[in-house]
């Protein structure tokens, strides 16, 4: 199942044909890009709107600033999966929810007027691997398998993991004796 095709259900279970998107991890799970500049926001630096899921074609629209707006386009919506219908751009000091959808038919991961509040649907669909995300882990786990088989050279392998289910710097002993 495809991440539309996730919004979809969601969509549909709760009787909604558009769904705005603010979450960071919403956000960066459904475009697979960076979401915002500085790491101490909870916000993103722009909205997500999919609409038309309950009419078999969903697309996905993005609200951001004009300072935003450029590199958004040139570095993380280049590559965006699914891809960018269109681009809201506001001024910098714009409001970006004049863009945002409203109505029966609208669902938010964050508390919106009118719209039906999905936040624990999309959380649980992200936890779902879809064909993409599985295939990453499988390589992933190839990899790291074979690490673990080769070993580091000049150093030991720890008996019974990693020194029977402590850390070798002291484990939990060791940092309670430290604080």
């Amino acid at each position: 199942m495809s991440r539309l095709d996730a919004l979809a259900a969601i969509a549909d279970r709760r009787g909604l044909n558009t769904l705005l998107i603010r979450e960071p991890a919403t956000i960066a799970w459904l475009l697979g890009c960076r979401y915002h500049v500085p790491n101490t926001l909870d916000a993103a630096c722009f909205d997500v709107i999919v609409s038309g899921l309950r009419d078999g074609a969903p697309t996905v629209s993005v609200v951001s600033n004009a300072i935003e707006a450029p590199r958004l386009a040139e570095t993380e919506f280049n590559a965006a999966s699914p891809p960018i219908a269109e681009h809201h751009i506001v001024p910098w000091w714009g409001d970006r929810t004049q863009h945002f959808p409203t109505g029966s038919g609208v669902g938010a991961d964050r508390p919106w007027p009118e719209a039906t509040l999905v936040t624990a649907d999309l959380a649980a669909a992200r936890r779902v691997l879809d064909a993409p995300q599985a295939e990453e882990l499988a390589q992933f786990s190839a990899v790291a398998g074979a690490a673990r088989a080769v070993g580091v050279p000049g150093r030991r392998p720890a008996v019974g993991g990693a020194a029977g289910g402590r850390a070798r710097t002291g484990g939990a002993d060791g940092c309670r004796r430290r604080a």
